[in-house]
């Protein structure tokens, strides 16, 4: 099982599933790394994918503003 390989289209596939469903449980599925010890073993394609997968999950919860966008990065 090489996770490099299913790791991204089985992000993109929960993403989809579950589209704009508001489902928190689904979305902390996609929840980043919060050390940077963590963040040196996840590549940077899959952080990008993880971060847009929550979005799209909590859809009504997007907001063009800088105090969401701080919210949604992991705090290091």
């Amino acid at each position: 099982l090489n996770l490099s390989i299913t790791s991204p289209a089985a992000t993109v596939a929960l993403a989809l599933m579950y589209l704009r469903t508001n489902n928190a449980a689904i979305a902390r599925r996609f929840q980043l790394p919060d050390t940077p010890f963590g963040l040196d073993f996840v590549r940077p394609d899959c952080i990008t994918l993880r971060a847009l997968g929550a979005a799209l999950v909590m859809w009504d919860s997007i907001e063009p503003s800088e105090g969401w966008l701080a919210e949604s990065m992991p705090s290091l």
